[in-house]
């Protein structure tokens, strides 16, 4: 039976490559989807994770606030001025803690002020 089914793809590979294609397209176009939001429309927000979003302002401002506690990641860290070395996911993870608090010694932003062109091109 396995002989057969490979003979078969043998002498029609053109068929076989055209529903294997099929069906990538079908789980890139629906698959993803259900994965990454699709919605390329300019949105006013950094994230979206259970129905809730973050602000641009809360998550920058959220970065700010770990550089400034001194939690550097390897590529940025300095004996003296940084207090923690930490990975992307570990950084990510004192991000995500900060969020709602703003730096005390570098400037806090505001994106609030700005056109939503402006926004759209930062979010990008």
């Amino acid at each position: 039976m396995l002989q057969k089914i490979t003979d078969t793809i043998e002498t029609h590979k053109w068929l076989w490559y055209s529903i294997l294609g099929a069906l990538a397209l079908v789980f890139a176009a629906w698959g993803a989807y259900g994965i990454v939001n699709l919605n390329f429309s300019t949105s006013s927000y950094a994230a979206e994770a259970g129905g809730q979003t973050i602000s641009l302002d809360e998550a920058h401002n959220a970065w700010l606030r770990a550089i400034e506690d001194g939690i550097h990641t390897y590529d940025i860290y300095s004996e003296g001025a940084s207090t923690q070395k930490v990975g992307t996911k570990e950084f990510a993870c004192a991000v995500i803690a900060r969020l709602g608090q703003k730096p005390y010694n570098l400037r806090p932003v505001s994106y609030s002020r700005i056109s939503a062109v402006q926004r759209a091109s930062l979010v990008r």
